[in-house]
């Protein structure tokens, strides 16, 4: 995670110095026409340099914001409780059945292979 921000950080400085030096570019132009060219030459080398340095690192913060999105969370605030016991006895069953939990529920040993999470 931090190796994907400093990319993103090292590629918004590197945005930020191309568009400075084109802006700079634009204050010493002479005519409207020659302003319009060096804006969509900046606009043109800045969308490319987006592209090619911060495509990949935005693309492994998503990957990562969507394997968060499946990891419950456990608020240590609240009261919780633990079903612990021997293989296919229906702790599965009841976490279904007393609250939000979806755990999968069939007849044979070790259905559940983690830890399901549900709220009452």
């Amino acid at each position: 995670m931090e190796e994907v921000l400093t990319e993103v950080n090292e590629g918004r400085k590197e945005l930020l110095e191309m568009s400075k030096d084109y802006i700079a570019k634009l204050k010493g132009c002479r005519s409207a026409r020659d302003a319009n060219d060096i804006m969509l030459e900046g606009e043109d080398a800045i969308a490319t340099t987006f592209e090619h340095l911060i495509t990949s690192p935005l693309t492994a913060l998503s990957e990562l914001q969507k394997s968060l999105r499946t990891t419950p969370s456990v608020r240590l605030e609240c009261p919780a409780v633990v079903l612990v016991g021997a293989p296919n006895v229906g702790k599965s069953s009841i976490v279904r059945a007393i609250s939000s939990g979806t755990p999968e529920v069939n007849n044979y040993p070790f259905t559940t292979r983690g830890m399901t999470l549900g709220h009452v």
